[in-house]
């Protein structure tokens, strides 16, 4: 009843790479980093969420089968 909650995995929206460009913004003064993809046809922008720990940024990677997201500062 009053146990641990168990910690789920975040769940990811699926983004067709051939469409969307992954992209990580970083804050020059922060350093707080955020992934999200570009539309490469109409430049829509969709944000996925901000990288907490390297681990996290990691598992995106291998989520959407990307080897490196582009900075944009």
């Amino acid at each position: 009843m009053f146990g641990k909650k168990k910690k789920q995995e975040p769940e990811y929206p699926e983004f067709d790479l051939s469409v969307w460009k992954p992209f990580l913004r970083c804050s020059i003064c922060t350093g707080e980093q955020t992934v999200g993809f570009k539309n490469r046809e109409t430049g829509e922008v969709a944000e996925i969420g901000v990288i907490t720990n390297p681990g996290e940024l990691d598992r995106l990677k291998k989520f959407y089968g990307v080897d490196e997201f582009e900075k944009v500062y």
